[in-house]
């Protein structure tokens, strides 16, 4: 996740938006620890280089702060002895079941330089740093430490405006916020969660800039995670946090997450699906199926699953106008999300893949397309994404629904055409099986013949016996004006987002 952050450190420095990166700076003796009757080892320990950040990220800080020095800011949590805080911003509901507590009774509800009397001492505390306001006064331009500690007296109370400040104060002005870093279900959940229970409208976690605390062999969901994702999801979902990619950063999309309304639109309709480049290994074979290596970081994670890597493949076509497509690409086809996938449903673990927005993570799960050449060799895969925006540089839009001729349902089915449905969004809605309809594919039925649709498309069956419908992909604008079939059909989402801090604009928060 390192380029990510660091990438979007530089995005809201060079566009006049505040960054604020939050260290964990703990007492030897503090409450979370193992030796004090806490869950964790000790960590973060003051002084010590488990409190320092990243090198990368301390550069990409440094480098900011030298050009905005205003725009960069340091703050620091879980300083006091008897109080855990996972949140970078206090817990307002007190942080029940959330935070390490061994202060005695008589502390309980006093209000502190934190700023939260329901649970004191959490939070974060942006204090003063005399190394750092050293290179601002310094003519050889020496580069800042952000690692340096606070000032001994940082938060006296003589009299002495030392600008001690916490974080709350300091994002009031904040229209939107960003939150990413370490441990997605830990830290910036609960960040992203007291955000929006202190009144922030915007607030948005930047998935692929965030990873889940997982500890292979101690943690009890899936391959070792520590939290439920459903539950972290449920949560996130409850107090309506956004979630989309650090793409959609300074040059991407549509800042609120497209699930809510996938739920809502389908099966009316069926909103855009984005496509990004999975990197990975695909081999197709001539039986119509395909196997996908489980290499690289991220799939290298299923073979602990036993996930079975191979999935089916539909009738290939021609590449179409206007696909974003290699040059040696001459031909297509869909990939159906691999076999493991039905395992990891029946195992309520399905939700893992959802966390992330790795695009080789959602091929495995939801399938994509796999572009040829004229060999047949597997030279680009495109993977889908339905309920997070921004998380890819294309889109396909859809027209509206149309009702399927029953007669081909059996044809389709014998085939094995038919494939469960793996996306959350469309499980929800009721979608049970789907198939990919490639373009112009010509249906036989008798003496007739039916062309679904020129454009490609795809095919749902529903509960409760509910019709099955079918959704063209729609060429030409989305307004339903006329198209023809050399009109390009692959929309470029990355509009601009602007992150800029003219009239109190956007804030990123790195835990």
């Amino acid at each position: 996740i390192v380029p990510a952050i660091t990438y979007m450190i530089a995005q809201f420095v060079q566009r006049g938006g505040t960054v604020v990166a939050s260290r964990d700076y703990h007492p030897v003796d503090h409450a979370s620890f193992v030796t004090q009757g806490g869950p964790f080892p000790s960590h973060c320990v003051q002084g010590t280089s488990g409190s320092y950040f990243l090198s990368a990220v301390g550069t990409a800080l440094a480098e900011g702060w030298q050009r905005k020095p205003q725009n960069v800011h340091v703050c620091f949590k879980a300083m006091h002895e008897c109080i855990d805080s996972f949140g970078a911003l206090p817990y307002v509901d007190g942080g029940v079941g959330r935070i390490a507590n061994k202060t005695t009774k008589g502390e309980e509800g006093i209000a502190c330089v934190m700023g939260c009397a329901a649970a004191p001492w959490t939070g974060s505390l942006i204090m003063k740093q005399s190394s750092l306001d050293f290179c601002i006064e310094c003519d050889e331009q020496e580069p800042p430490d952000m690692n340096a500690p606070p000032d001994v007296f940082a938060t006296l109370a003589d009299g002495i405006d030392r600008r001690a400040t916490n974080l709350q104060d300091l994002l009031k002005p904040m229209k939107r916020l960003f939150i990413c870093g370490l441990a997605l279900d830990f830290c910036v959940m609960d960040t992203c969660l007291n955000a929006r229970a202190l009144g922030f409208d915007n607030v948005f976690m930047v998935l692929d800039a965030a990873r889940a605390a997982h500890i292979p062999g101690v943690g009890t969901h899936g391959s070792g995670f520590l939290s439920d994702p459903k539950e972290v999801l449920r949560k996130l979902g409850a107090s309506n946090v956004g979630l989309l990619s650090a793409k959609a950063i300074g040059t991407g999309a549509r800042l609120s997450g497209g699930t809510a309304a996938a739920i809502s639109t389908f099966p009316s309709a069926l909103l855009p699906i984005e496509l990004s480049r999975a990197k990975v290994s695909v081999t197709m074979t001539s039986d119509g199926t395909y196997t996908c290596a489980l290499e690289g970081n991220m799939l290298a994670e299923l073979k602990a699953l036993n996930f079975a890597n191979v999935g089916k493949c539909s009738p290939t076509c021609a590449i179409p106008p206007g696909w974003d497509a290699p040059k040696q690409a001459t031909s297509m086809c869909w990939a159906y999300p691999m076999e493991g996938t039905r395992a990891l449903h029946a195992r309520s673990q399905l939700s893992f893949l959802g966390l992330s927005t790795s695009a080789e993570l959602r091929f495995a799960a939801y399938g994509g397309f796999l572009l040829c050449d004229r060999d047949n060799v597997v030279v680009a895969v495109q993977s889908i994404d339905y309920g997070f925006q921004g998380s890819g540089q294309f889109s396909i839009n859809f027209a509206g629904p149309r009702r399927w001729r029953n007669e081909f349902t059996a044809q389709f089915s014998a085939a094995g055409r038919f494939q469960p449905v793996t996306l959350p969004e469309l499980q929800r809605s009721g979608a049970t099986q789907f198939c990919w309809l490639p373009p112009g594919e010509k249906l036989t039925s008798g003496p007739e013949d039916w062309v679904p649709s020129s454009t490609g498309g795809f095919l749902y069956q529903l509960d409760a016996n509910q019709p099955s419908v079918y959704f063209p992909i729609q060429l030409g604008s989305p307004d339903g004006e006329a198209a023809s079939e050399s009109d390009v059909k692959v929309v470029d989402t990355l509009a601009k987002v602007d992150v800029s801090n003219k009239g109190n604009g956007g804030c990123c928060v790195l835990q």
